[in-house]
This record gives C-alpha cells, structure tokens and sequence, in this order.
C-alpha cells in the first residue's frame, strides 16, 4: 500500500479524488447534485460497513 501523506490519506487516495472532481467539474449543473448524493451513499455504506467489521 502507498505511504501515508500528511493528512493521513494516500497518494492512491487523494488520486482518486482528484479523479471524481475532475468528473464533477465536467458534469452539467443540474446533474452535479445527483453525483453527490451518491457520494454521500458511497461514504455512508463504507462507514457502515467499517464500523459493522470492527465489532466482529
């Protein structure tokens, strides 16, 4: 796994961050709340999803 930056991301995280805002910028205004309404699913399942395996 690639090295822990400063903020306590990787390199391969803040990546792919750059990959999604580079998709949003692109995006009509009228369709950029419907990508981040999926974002924020996204977030929440793998919150969910991390907090479920740490009390196995």
């Amino acid at each position: 796994m690639n090295t822990i930056d400063v903020n306590g991301y990787t390199q391969e995280q803040l990546d792919d961050a750059e990959k999604v805002l580079a998709v949003y910028k692109k995006l009509p205004e009228d369709k950029k709340p419907i990508l981040l309404v999926i974002m924020n699913a996204l977030i929440s399942g793998m919150e969910i999803q991390e907090a479920l395996a740490g009390k196995q």
